[in-house]
């Protein structure tokens, strides 16, 4: 009971719909506590969901990066900005 407590303490700074989802997942979990196969397979789960969810943020880091890129690249062949030239880029990395 405590554990929720405090889950309940941390979730307070999230939305009402994300307390919502939580109180409903700490809800169904309490059901599985005390089975350790079932809370083995939820944790299994639950990493491989962490997982998958940071490797789609990197992602979409990766891509927003590229898009950058791309739209300096053009502002750069239509004289609107002056890129880096490599070589300062390495002296940058070295400072």
């Amino acid at each position: 009971m405590v554990h929720i407590q405090i889950i309940n303490k941390m979730l307070r700074r999230y939305s009402i719909k994300t307390m919502d989802i939580s109180a409903q997942i700490i809800k169904e979990m309490s059901t599985i506590v005390d089975d350790d196969s079932a809370m083995t397979k939820l944790l299994a789960y639950v990493k491989k969901l962490a997982k998958s969810v940071h490797e789609k943020k990197y992602e979409e880091d990766i891509t927003l990066h590229i898009a950058n890129g791309l739209r300096q690249v053009k502002l750069a062949k239509e004289g609107k900005i002056k890129l880096n030239t490599l070589e300062n880029l390495i002296n940058e990395l070295d400072d």
